[in-house]
This record gives C-alpha cells, structure tokens and sequence, in this order.
C-alpha cells in the first residue's frame, strides 16, 4: 500500500471509529492497525527524529 493510501485511510478509520460502536468494524480496524498503521506511524517518527 502506498504512503498516500496508508494515512488516508487511517484518518478515514479513525473517523469511522471514533462515534460508531460496532464490533465487527473495531476488529477489522485493530487488524489495519497492527498489518498498516504501526509502520507507517514507525516510519513517521524516524523521519522526524532525522530533523531534529
């Protein structure tokens, strides 16, 4: 998955997320999170620390 792709859909789950209380979609959401969004959170934070 692209760069691109990653983070908007990462701000579209935490939309979806954030007023919806739906288990099957926590799930789904939790397993993007583990597959997609630590690494790009990981990657994002290295990046920083090199401006720093």
């Amino acid at each position: 998955m692209s760069d691109d792709k990653v983070w908007i859909n990462l701000l579209e789950d935490r939309n979806s997320t954030s007023h919806i209380y739906n288990e099957n979609l926590a799930d789904e959401v939790a397993n993007r999170i583990v597959k997609y969004y630590v690494d790009a959170i990981g990657e994002l934070v290295d990046n920083l620390e090199k401006l720093m």
